[in-house]
């Protein structure tokens, strides 16, 4: 419950802080692999890259593998977290 509550409160303000990316940042990728269920790190990194004008893409949690590499190379992505 905490951890919805969190991400409701965490959303917003990472939206209005990745309004004006810089043109020179990287393109990062967020989510987690199979095993992983927690989604609160990946709202932490999103907001710190987001505060930096970095775009971020987040794509949630328990991802195989295959798809976090197709999803990079179809988004182009920089970096991978």
């Amino acid at each position: 419950l905490f951890s919805d509550c969190l991400a409701q409160v965490m959303r917003p303000a990472i939206a209005h802080v990745a309004r004006n990316p810089r043109p020179e940042a990287p393109t990062v990728l967020l989510t987690t692999l199979p095993q992983e269920s927690h989604g609160i790190g990946l709202l932490m990194a999103q907001a710190i890259f987001a505060s930096e004008g970095c775009p971020t893409i987040y794509l949630g949690v328990q991802l195989p593998p295959t798809q976090i590499v197709a999803a990079a190379r179809a988004y182009g992505a920089d970096l991978v977290g």
